[in-house]
């Protein structure tokens, strides 16, 4: 059975970028989710570790945040 997998990854280098960009990322998760598939209250935290719940049968998402110049350090 075929998998269909959402991925995003954004290289953002101001220090102030991230905060001011989870945001409009979460706002983009939850307009799909309420327009495309139709569940109007569904909603997203991406603060909120875990599983999220509303989404439909087979779903799953995931939010993570990594800080590369850690990673290269390393």
């Amino acid at each position: 059975m075929a998998s269909l997998v959402y991925a995003c990854r954004f290289d953002i280098t101001a220090q102030d970028g991230i905060t001011s960009f989870i945001p409009t990322y979460r706002d983009w998760i939850v307009g799909h989710y309420q327009g495309q598939r139709e569940l109007p209250e569904f909603n997203f935290d991406p603060e909120v570790a875990g599983a999220h719940e509303g989404l439909p049968t087979g779903h799953s998402l995931v939010f993570s945040l990594t800080d590369l110049q850690i990673l290269r350090a390393k």
